[in-house]
């Protein structure tokens, strides 16, 4: 199958790779911080509300930026084969 029929079959998902060893412990790393910083601030709900509000941000901010990544690699992917294939007409 063609790599755009595999696209197009979801066969290709490039979001849903694995994360390499030294990203999944920074990831843990941040879990830890998290429940150490929860643990001290025990009863103060607003307070632990708004490190939850700034956890789930930092992550959509991250997703965006995955995204835009993503995008930006593939756009310069293309420009290279435009490229060459001038060069080779």
């Amino acid at each position: 199958m063609s790599i755009l029929k595999e696209f197009y079959h979801g066969n290709i998902t490039p979001y849903d790779r694995l994360m390499s060893k030294k990203l999944m412990e920074k990831q843990q790393e941040v879990v830890l911080y998290e429940e150490k910083i929860r643990e001290k601030l025990g009863n103060y709900k607003d307070t632990a509300k708004l490190l939850f509000d700034f956890s789930k941000t930092t992550a959509e901010i991250n997703a965006i930026t995955a995204e835009k990544n993503f995008i930006y690699g593939f756009e310069i992917g293309i420009r290279f084969m435009i490229e060459v294939l001038g060069v080779l007409a």
